[in-house]
């Protein structure tokens, strides 16, 4: 396969025309590349392409391996690209749909510190009002977000779901 040769150009290639085709026959080869990304200068990267390539061509089971990765930390352009295909393999799959909003409710990042910089609390807000938007997609629910977002209602908001 072409993703198992090492460069990582020729494979953000191959990712990009996984996506656009939706070959859900390719979801367990990706999803092994996204557990472990062989032979990769960027791995990250890598992952964000393979992730990206998901949210067409995943399955259920997709679900588990980029779960984790939507909880992941704000400043890494793998969260939210993880929200989004963990969201658009729950509203095509619809055996995916509990699982895709347990990984979704896991996502609410927590809060940040009082010390925090400007710059961290405005995206850990802007990464949960985003979870929040993508719980409602899945879940065909509405659920207001909270003026103030903090810990109690961070744990209020995901009872609301």
């Amino acid at each position: 396969t072409l993703l198992a040769v090492p460069n990582d150009p020729l494979r953000y290639l191959v990712l990009e025309a996984l996506k656009d085709l939706g070959a859900t026959e390719h979801a367990a080869i990706l999803e092994a590349l996204i557990k472990e990304p062989r032979d990769s200068l960027n791995p990250n990267v890598l992952r964000i392409k393979a992730v990206d390539a998901l949210s067409t061509c995943g399955s259920a089971s997709s679900i588990a391996v980029v779960g984790p990765y939507a909880a992941g930390p704000w400043n890494n352009g793998l969260t939210r690209k993880s929200i989004d295909t963990v969201a658009a393999i729950g509203l095509r799959v619809r055996e995916a749909r509990d699982a895709a909003k347990a990984a979704l409710l896991a996502a609410y990042p927590p809060p940040p510190a009082q010390d925090a910089t400007d710059r961290a609390k405005r995206a850990v807000l802007s990464i949960a009002k985003h979870v929040h938007k993508q719980l409602e997609a899945v879940t065909n629910k509405k659920v207001k977000f909270p003026a103030a977002y903090d810990e109690a209602t961070r744990e209020k908001l995901k009872a609301a779901w």
